[in-house]
């Protein structure tokens, strides 16, 4: 039961939930022709959702106290996965997350520690 209280359980399960949330909502556009005709409410959900999951992943990389180096892991290829699926979406579309230097800091100045 302590297990399901520990900081580690709920960032990882935070980060899932969010990054399986965008990944259902793109899903549902991605391979259908109306792509090009995202309504301004989804691409509010997406922004947001994309916000979340850098807000996570800024606070993955800012923490120092990383007591399982799998979990820090396997968190930080959940964040490189989504912001490398926002830059690929970002191509494609436009909304305000897509401007975010967290990305670009994310990207080149942060790397996993041993």
């Amino acid at each position: 039961m302590d297990a399901l209280k520990s900081p580690a359980f709920i960032i990882t399960s935070s980060l899932c939930s969010a990054i399986i949330c965008v990944l259902a909502l793109v899903s549902l556009y991605w391979s259908s022709p109306l792509l090009g005709t995202l309504s301004d409410r989804e691409l509010g959900t997406l922004d947001r959702q994309y916000s979340l999951i850098l807000d996570r992943c800024a606070a993955l990389m800012k923490d120092d106290d990383r007591p399982d180096p799998r979990i820090f892991g396997s968190l930080y290829s959940i964040c490189n996965k989504a912001i490398i699926q926002l830059q690929g979406f970002c191509k494609e579309r436009y909304i305000a997350t897509c401007e975010d230097e967290r990305i670009e800091l994310y990207l080149t100045g942060n790397k996993p520690r041993p």
